[in-house]
C-alpha cells in the first residue's frame, strides 16, 4: 500500500495496488494467494463481485505469519511459544465513470498482533491498530485507429 502501479487491471492483486482497477472487471473472482519468502508466509483470500450498474466490490484478507519464537528462561528450558502475525482486511469499490475514468477507493484496516502461550502468556500479548483509506482514477486509452 502507499505505492504506485502502472500495469494491467487484471487480477484480484488490484485491491492492494489500484483501486480502480477492479471498475471494468466483468466476472467474479474468488482467489487464493500463497507465497514463502525467508522474512515470512503469506495467505491472501480475495473476493470479487462485479455488477453492469453498480460497480465492482472487493474484499480480501491478508495473512503474514513470519512464524513462531520459542521462548526459554535462564537455565535455557522452553517456557513458551510468541506468535508474531500482520492482518489486512480491505474492502474496495470501483466504478467506470463514463467511458474515459474508472475511480476506485481501498479502506484497509490493518493490525499488527502478538500473541504467547506457556508462562506468562498474558504479559507478551498486544494488539495494535491502523485504518487507511487510498483512492484512485485511471484514464482509459482512447484508440484513434479507424
Amino acid at each position: 500500500m502507499g505505492e504506485a502501479c502502472v500495469g494491467g487491471e487484471a487480477g484480484t492483486e488490484s485491491v492492494w495496488w489500484k483501486p480502480a482497477g477492479r471498475a471494468s472487471q466483468k466476472k467474479h473472482e474468488l482467489s487464493i494467494h500463497q507465497s514463502q519468502t525467508i522474512a515470512a508466509t503469506a495467505d491472501v483470500l480475495a473476493f470479487v463481485i462485479p455488477s453492469k450498474c453498480r460497480g465492482t466490490a472487493a474484499l480480501s484478507l491478508n495473512i503474514l505469519n513470519p512464524g513462531t519464537q520459542e521462548v526459554r528462561d535462564e537455565q535455557n528450558q522452553p517456557v513458551g511459544v510468541i506468535l508474531p502475525r500482520d492482518l489486512v482486511f480491505a474492502a474496495t469499490y470501483a466504478k467506470s465513470l463514463g467511458e474515459h475514468v474508472n475511480a476506485g477507493i481501498t479502506y484497509t484496516v490493518i493490525q499488527f498482533r502478538v500473541d504467547c502461550s506457556g508462562q506468562g502468556a498474558t504479559c507478551c500479548k498486544f494488539v495494535n491498530t491502523s485504518h487507511h483509506a487510498e483512492a484512485g482514477l485511471v484514464p482509459q486509452m482512447v484508440s484513434f485507429v479507424r
